[in-house]
């Protein structure tokens, strides 16, 4: 069996493409499929990766399906899991029988199924072709990992193959490569057991068409940790640093994580993201007005199955409302989940979604509050049991990106994050982050405009202000009906548009950044929005005070209480 380009001339089995889901006015992924055939004439198979139209090589993700236990893997090519990172040419040296395979290279392109048969003293070649399915830099979207925990040169390789243009990594992990240069990549040894020698034979391909692998910009970050609660702090590499930004930079090193976030809304060249939004400190880390992006897609969102949510006691005092089990391989942890949540809320937070569907809450509760904060999202890569790019966070630009591009886009909110569907919206013509105003008595119509393309079943379309659903209905149908419903916003808030699909075993989703509403000039604050987190910081005080660091926390406890006191008094909502 072979998948070949076109415009090759040998006879091959055409690439046969079948129908996944479809919905009018719905972009929609395709499964590929490549017919199996015998293969004769020698006894080794070469498998070959194209860009459909461009008949490019590239890289992608290579999984067996079957006869996984019949193939050694070649040397040089990295792994994770299940997953191989296939160049754009390999060479195996299969044992007879049937085999089947999958290719992905991330969710704008089109899953490839495929098989072959190996017969005895043969030999052939199989090429894969690999369509686009969704061309999102047209629509002037790009996509971001928030965080990996890889070395550079291998991050950069999984990178290719996912068609991210930009990934996040810590900076921990040593220096980073030149993006636009392949010379690193041959001395990845990441699950690699190829000799050094034999490196350069395994070269990456690098194509020229930046829309077919994207953009490849490496972002350096630092996951900062209070004794309860992550922080990445991404910082533009490279950056022309004026002679007092140099003098302060080893001062910056020394100064602990609030003293970082209280300076960072003074800063342009970085931003600090929550990256646990539900952990102990977070009152007190939002206090700072230093955190400007929180992840509702992280590690514990997984391809297979989310992390499970366990409720603690209804009766226990500890001020912990559950734990979210994270894993990785055979280690397992336990995170405290502090959100003070109420006991209807522990019957809502049941089942396999669970931890997704509180983490969307938590930060539902943050906007309410008064707080801009932009949605982001970030596999984890190199800690978690994911690929690249499984949680990934689409940014807009009207200009092709640059580093500087990403971060201005994240600063504005102009995001969406996603685990499956890719979801784009304007609303009145404008990206996500917008906002919107008027007066009172003069309410403002919504035109949205969305435009999806979806892999797998989509349980329903949603619109929601101020944590309410405005508008909720089955994909089908809102596609069958053709257009939203008549709609209006009629006071001060926030809204988001969100995709939810039938996964059952976690939360995959898509849903926008806000799209912010002001009436008279009025930012919406919603007092029992404050008074939740209020209560979280009374819990993260009551843990916080049984611990050594207890006389480190207390400014920052007390600037904690006199800002949401603050938010509290300036309260514009029930």
């Amino acid at each position: 069996m072979t998948c070949q380009h076109p415009r090759r001339e040998m006879a091959r089995s055409e690439l046969v493409r079948r129908g996944w889901l479809r919905w009018p006015a719905v972009g929609a992924s395709f499964l590929a499929m490549c017919l199996a055939v015998p293969i004769g004439n020698a006894q080794t198979v070469d498998l070959e990766f194209y860009d459909d139209e461009s008949g490019e090589p590239v890289t992608a993700r290579f999984q067996w399906k079957m006869g996984e236990k019949r193939v050694s893997r070649p040397r040089g090519l990295l792994w994770n899991g299940e997953w191989w990172l296939a160049n754009p040419q390999f060479t195996l040296v299969p044992r007879g029988g049937d085999f089947e395979f999958l290719v992905q290279r991330g969710p704008e392109f089109v899953d490839i199924r495929g098989g072959f048969t190996m017969e005895k003293n043969a030999k052939d070649v199989v090429e894969v072709e690999v369509p686009r399915s969704t061309d999102m830099h047209a629509e002037n979207w790009y996509s971001a990992d928030h965080y990996t925990d890889l070395p550079p040169e291998q991050a950069t390789r999984w990178q290719r193959a996912d068609a991210l243009d930009l990934i996040c990594i810590d900076a921990k992990n040593g220096t980073f490569p030149d993006s636009h240069s392949n010379a690193s990549a041959e001395d990845a040894n990441d699950k690699s057991d190829a000799p050094k020698s034999k490196k350069k034979r395994d070269k990456l391909v690098e194509s020229s068409d930046p829309h077919l692998v994207g953009y490849q910009l490496q972002i350096p970050c630092t996951a900062s940790n209070s004794q309860n609660g992550c922080v990445l702090i991404h910082r533009l590499p490279q950056l022309e640093l004026d002679g007092a930004e140099l003098e302060d930079a080893p001062n910056a090193r020394s100064k602990n994580l609030f003293e970082q976030l209280e300076e960072m809304p003074l800063l342009t060249d970085r931003i600090a993201e929550l990256k646990d939004p539900w952990a102990r400190d977070v009152p007190i880390l939002l206090a700072t007005k230093g955190i400007r992006a929180v992840q509702i897609l992280s590690a514990s969102h997984r391809p297979q199955s989310d992390e499970p949510l366990v409720l603690r006691p209804a009766a226990e005092k500890s001020g912990v409302f559950a734990t979210i089990q994270r894993s990785m391989g055979k280690e397992r942890s336990q995170l405290s989940v502090f959100a003070p949540f109420t006991q209807e809320d522990r019957i809502r937070f049941k089942g396999p979604k669970a931890a997704g569907e509180l983490t969307e809450q938590v930060y539902w509760r943050m906007l309410d509050a008064g707080l801009r904060l932009t949605p982001t999202a970030s596999s984890g890569f190199g800690q978690a049991d994911t690929h690249l790019g499984y949680n990934r966070t689409y940014f807009y630009s009207e200009s092709p990106p640059d580093p500087q591009a990403w971060l201005n886009a994240v600063s504005l909110g102009r995001t969406t994050p996603t685990n499956g569907p890719l979801l784009r919206t304007l609303i009145n013509g404008l990206p996500p982050g917008s906002n919107q105003t008027s007066s009172s008595g003069t309410p403002i119509d919504l035109d949205i405009a969305v435009s999806l393309t979806v892999r797998e079943p989509v349980d329903y379309l949603d619109v929601i202000f101020n944590g309410e659903t405005l508008y909720s209905a089955k994909l089908e149908d809102h596609y069958n009906r053709g257009e939203f419903p008549p709609l209006q916003i009629e006071e001060s808030g926030w809204l988001v548009v969100r995709v939810v699909t039938a996964h059952e075993k976690g939360q995959r989703f898509a849903t926008t950044a806000p799209f912010y509403f002001e009436f008279d000039n009025q930012a919406r604050i919603s007092k029992q929005a404050v008074e939740f987190m209020q209560q979280w910081l009374a819990h993260a005080e009551q843990a916080i005070d049984a611990t050594p660091q207890k006389a480190n926390y207390a400014p920052w406890i007390e600037k904690a209480r006199t800002f949401w006191s603050e938010q509290l008094q300036n309260a514009t909502a029930p």
